[in-house]
């Protein structure tokens, strides 16, 4: 019984998100209990699922209230100008020293106008409201990504700085496909789960996780993360790394030309991020140098 309890309260665990379980209470069943690397890991792939939610609902907001805004704008425009003729058909009639029949038209066609006037006043009325619901809405959502940011952030800072995982959960977090991370390999730099030089070269990071470690310093101390002889030597790898991966991408469109598949895109995207690195890398090097030469 006290197994089959167990397990069910890791699947609670597991399962729920800062709606249903808070982080003072995660917490709290960190501190009670020894839970298994295993049920961390799967937690943590739980609240990326529920994080990638909640930028899908943020990006549908957002695309609904731009379009509704932009019908808003139409109608306002389109208001304006009758407003516009209306104006001109008045001062049309008070200069008008024609016939009764002359007159009589430009009345009908402003009463018209008038007519249209109150149906698009109507009409906007209606859509500004619904234009006002999903910016509530969409705001409300921009809010739960930031207060889960914040959540999973301290959370992740508590199992780390805990020492409730070890090198090899790093790894594993680091190389799955799919990934959301949330600071995590500067967490993982911080509290020493991965010597920095190993963190620093792996692949399974982009060039913005680097700058982010490469800007950072220890918890503790005055002292940046990734030494000067880390970057220097990355720094002299890169060109090697971006040649050959040009070469790579030249013989992928040869490939290509013969039916075998490639995803160029892929490959590209690396180029990119080779080269965004190459130049961050070369701009902290020499900041560095002279912060030293000034010292």
């Amino acid at each position: 019984m006290e197994s089959k309890s167990r397990l069910r309260n890791s699947d609670e665990f597991v399962e729920n998100s800062y709606m249903t379980l808070s982080l003072d209470e995660i917490i709290k069943k960190y501190q009670r209990e020894k839970i298994h690397p295993a049920f961390i890991f799967s937690r943590f792939q739980n609240l990326e699922i529920h994080f990638r939610e909640l930028q899908r609902r943020r990006r549908t907001k957002e695309a609904i209230y731009k379009n509704l805004s932009s019908k808003l704008q139409e109608l306002e425009g389109g208001h304006s100008n009758i407003l516009g003729e209306i104006s001109n058909y008045l001062s049309k009639l008070k200069r008008l020293k024609g016939s009764r029949d002359e007159k009589q038209k430009i009345r009908e066609k402003l009463k018209g106008l008038r007519k249209s006037e109150d149906s698009l006043v109507h009409e906007m009325g209606g859509l500004s409201l619904k234009v006002d619901y999903i910016n509530g809405q969409k705001e409300r959502t921009l809010n739960e990504i930031k207060i889960f940011e914040k959540n999973y952030k301290n959370e992740m800072q508590y199992v780390y700085s805990n020492g409730l995982v070890d090198e090899a959960f790093a790894w594993s977090r680091l190389i799955k496909p799919g990934k959301s991370r949330i600071a995590e390999p500067l967490l993982i730099a911080q509290n020493s789960i991965i010597p920095i030089d190993k963190l620093f070269n792996c692949e399974y990071i982009d060039a913005v996780d680097r700058k982010i470690l490469m800007e950072a310093k220890y918890p503790d101390k005055d002292e940046h993360l990734v030494s000067s002889e880390i970057l220097e030597k990355r720094l002299e790898d890169l060109p090697e790394r971006i040649k050959n991966l040009a070469k790579l991408i030249k013989n992928a469109e040869e490939f290509k030309k013969i039916g075998y598949k490639c995803d160029e895109n892929k490959l590209y995207s690396r180029l990119q991020d080779l080269l965004y690195e190459r130049d961050v890398l070369g701009e902290h090097v020499v900041s560095f140098k002279n912060k030293i030469l000034l010292n």
